[in-house]
């Protein structure tokens, strides 16, 4: 008769045989579903390439000035659209309400032509009328500057 300890020992190494035999399918099927994920990501990583390409190739400076001329309507910049400085920018006093003015009023001959603005303040923001008064500005003084004869300062 087997002794009870040989027994043992040989169902002890079927197991581990089965065990081990099922751990080597299992990292098979890991292994394959890594090269898997590996194909995926080359594949996307070469979409983004050639996406990248094709965006590169509709934004070149050229075509998008052809566009630009086919179907917008822009003309240059007139000189009488430029601000020359923030004085002349016209600020609404406080309290007053914002209004953008009439159209005949926009087409004297005497007004400046400007473009007007075509959005208005989103809901809950406050109109250039409703801003806090901001607080008088000080001047600075104390303040000491001295210029050197290479034009940095000390």
């Amino acid at each position: 008769m087997i002794r009870f300890a040989t027994l043992f020992w040989l169902t002890l190494l079927a197991g581990a045989t089965t065990v081990l035999f099922q751990v080597s399918y299992e990292v098979q099927a890991l292994n394959e579903e890594l090269d898997d994920f590996n194909r995926e990501i080359v594949a996307e990583q070469e979409a983004i390439r050639v996406l990248r390409a094709e965006w590169s190739f509709l934004n070149r400076p050229e075509r998008l000035r052809e566009l630009a001329l086919a179907y917008l309507d822009l003309e240059p910049t007139a000189v009488g659209q430029l601000v020359t400085s923030a004085a002349a920018v016209p600020v609404p006093l406080p309290g007053a309400e914002y209004r953008v003015p009439a159209p005949e009023v926009l087409a004297r001959d005497d007004a400046v032509t400007m473009p007007l603005p075509q959005r208005r303040p989103a809901v809950g923001q406050p109109r250039l009328a409703e801003a806090p008064p901001s607080a008088p500005v000080q001047p600075m003084t104390g303040l000491a500057v001295e210029v050197s004869a290479s034009g940095g300062f000390r």
